[in-house]
C-alpha cells in the first residue's frame, strides 16, 4: 500500500473474511503474491490503480482459494513471446507455486483493458 500512495495508484482491496486456508507455507504464498504485486509495479506506469481480491473459490471447504490481482495498465501483448522484454521467470515460479497447492494461474485481459492474473489455490487435506 505504502509504494501504490507513492505512486499514486488507487489500490482497491477486496478480501473474504476470516482465514482463507490454502496448501502452502507462508513463505510460498508470500512469494507468489510478491510476484503478482511486483508485476504491476514494474509493468505499468505510475499511477495505474490497480486491485487486489481474495475469495473462496466456491461454496465447499475444498474449493479453491482465489488470489487475483488486476490491474488498468496495457495489458498482455497477443504476439507469440507474450510479454515481450520480459523472461517470464515471476509467473512461471508464481504458477509452480499454485500447481504446488494443487491450483493453477490463469492470465487474461481486464474487462477494460489492463490484465488479470489470478491464482487458483488448493486447500489442504480435511482433518
Amino acid at each position: 500500500r505504502v509504494l501504490a500512495d507513492y505512486q499514486k495508484r488507487d489500490l482497491r482491496v477486496d478480501v473474504a473474511e476470516g482465514p482463507q486456508l490454502v496448501r502452502l507455507t507462508e513463505d510460498d504464498l508470500a512469494t507468489a503474491a510478491d510476484i503478482l504485486l511486483q508485476n504491476v509495479f514494474v509493468h505499468t506506469p505510475e499511477g495505474t490503480p490497480f486491485s487486489v481480491r481474495v475469495q473462496p473459490g466456491g461454496q465447499s471447504d475444498g474449493d479453491p482459494v482465489l488470489l487475483e490481482v488486476s490491474d488498468g495498465g496495457p495489458g498482455f501483448s497477443d504476439g507469440p513471446d507474450d510479454r515481450t522484454g520480459t523472461t517470464n521467470l515471476g509467473l512461471s515460479i508464481a504458477e509452480r507455486i499454485a500447481q504446488a497447492s494443487g491450483g493453477r494461474l490463469t492470465r487474461a485481459p481486464g474487462v477494460n483493458g489492463g490484465a488479470v492474473v489470478s491464482l487458483l489455490l488448493g486447500r489442504p487435506p480435511s482433518r
